[in-house]
C-alpha cells in the first residue's frame, strides 16, 4: 500500500529539499501535498496505464423512443474511456489487412451527455478508467509517482528548476518501466526501451 506521505518525503529529497521533507506542517510541503492529489488523478485520467481501469456490464435505465438509443448512467467514479493503445505489429501491406486492422481500432458505439451514455448496444460492455484513491495505486508505480511530483515541485518552485530536465529524462524511463510492469502492449512511440512522447 503506497503511503502519501513517503511519496511527498522521497520527492522532496529528490529535488534537493533536505530540510522541510519531514516537515508537514512547512508551505512546501503542504503544497506538494496538492499537487500529489492533482498528480493521483491525472495518472488515472491519463489513459496509459492498465491498473485504473475496469470493465463493467452497463444495465440500461431507459430506451430513448425518438433515437432508439440506450441510456445507461454513468458509473460513479468514471473519468473516461480506456483506449486501446495501437502496438507495434507488424502487419502484411494489403488492402485486407490494412481494413481489418482500421475497424479493429474503430472506437465503441457509445456517446456521452452530461450523467448518461447513450448506445445502440444492449447490454453495454464498458471498459473504462475510474478515479481510485492513493493507497489502492500498485506498489510498482511508486517510484514514477515520485517522479511526477519531483518534476510538478521543480516546475512549480524556482529554487528546484535547474533539476528539471534530469527529473523529466528519469520520469520517461520510469514511465517506461511501468508500462512494462503492467505486462501492457507497448505503444508505438516506445523505441529501444526510451518512450518518445
Amino acid at each position: 500500500m503506497l503511503e502519501r506521505g513517503q511519496i511527498i518525503e522521497l520527492a522532496l529529497i529528490t529535488v534537493g529539499n533536505i530540510t522541510d521533507y519531514n516537515d508537514n506542517r512547512s508551505n512546501i510541503y503542504q503544497m506538494a501535498t496538492k499537487l500529489l492529489n492533482s498528480i493521483a488523478d491525472s495518472v488515472c485520467k491519463s489513459n496509459e496505464f492498465n491498473f485504473p481501469s475496469t470493465t463493467v456490464q452497463l444495465t440500461v435505465s431507459e430506451l430513448d423512443t425518438n433515437t432508439g438509443e440506450h441510456r445507461y448512467n454513468v458509473p460513479e467514479d468514471f473519468l473516461g474511456i480506456k483506449k486501446k493503445p495501437i502496438v507495434n505489429t507488424r502487419t502484411p501491406f494489403t488492402v485486407e489487412s490494412i481494413q481489418t486492422l482500421v475497424r479493429g481500432n474503430r472506437p465503441i458505439d457509445l456517446r456521452l451527455e452530461g450523467e448518461y451514455i447513450y448506445s445502440y448496444s444492449n447490454p453495454l460492455i464498458l471498459n473504462y478508467v475510474r478515479r481510485l484513491p492513493l493507497t489502492e495505486f500498485p506498489e510498482y508505480i511508486k517510484d514514477y509517482l515520485v517522479l511526477m511530483l519531483a518534476v510538478k515541485l521543480a516546475q512549480t518552485i524556482p529554487m528546484y528548476a535547474d533539476r528539471l530536465p534530469y527529473l523529466e529524462s528519469k520520469l520517461q524511463v520510469e514511465k517506461t518501466n511501468v508500462i512494462l510492469a503492467e505486462g501492457s502492449a507497448i505503444p508505438l512511440n516506445l523505441r529501444g526501451g526510451v518512450y518518445n512522447g
